[in-house]
């Protein structure tokens, strides 16, 4: 779930003055469950070579993280929400090259990731351009998706909430933040298509 308040730290990032100069871009794909982020990051990593880091890679490659915590927590988190994943991320960037960027699929997703995301960037004087794309998809078209089972990494027993949740927050989003550098792309054209959006706003 995209908050307003990580949103604000996101883009805090991306304006924030006296950082390194720019090294790449992180781009941060946000969209509805279902909603196709996880094939926009894959074309995007083919395009411009920036790797990617995707919560539920992050999520499915480390059960035992989750596992561990579960015994302390009177109410378990939704896996996507759980604060485990800072450090899941923070171990997952030492793997990888940030010369040219990163593209962030699916994290983060709560202020508190958001936070420490924001943190982090500043840390390593990352980058100073921040990019966001929004998937535009429908209720009807992600229920039909999941329906289908094409989007294995949704699960239908949570599905209805996440996306409640997800439409909830992004009215909040255009309240509040209606300068902010979100860039909304048609989710429902074929994958290649919205490739071709994307693209066309990144340039080279």
């Amino acid at each position: 779930m995209f908050t307003r308040h990580m949103l604000s730290a996101v883009m805090a990032v991306g304006l924030a003055p006296g950082l390194a100069a720019a090294q790449g871009r992180i781009i941060v794909l946000i969209g509805p469950p279902a909603g196709g982020k996880a094939a926009q990051a894959a074309l995007l990593q083919k395009r411009y070579g920036l790797p990617v880091i995707s919560a539920d890679e992050l999520i499915q490659s480390n059960p035992q993280a989750f596992a561990k915590l579960k015994d302390f927590r009177v109410d378990d988190l939704e896996p996507h929400s759980d604060p485990i994943l800072n450090q899941l991320f923070r171990e997952k960037v030492k793997s990888v090259d940030l010369a040219k960027g990163l593209i962030l699929d699916g994290y983060p997703a709560t202020k508190g990731q958001a936070d420490y995301l924001a943190a982090f960037i500043k840390e390593l004087g990352l980058v100073q351009e921040v990019t966001v794309f929004q998937l535009e998809v429908p209720d009807d078209v992600v229920r039909q998706r999941v329906k289908q089972g094409k989007s294995p990494s949704v699960d239908p027993k949570t599905f209805e909430q996440q996306l409640k949740d997800y439409r909830r927050e992004m009215g909040f989003v255009q309240i509040y933040f209606p300068n902010a550098t979100i860039h909304q792309v048609d989710g429902t054209k074929k994958p290649a298509d919205i490739s071709k959006a994307i693209q066309s706003i990144l340039g080279k």
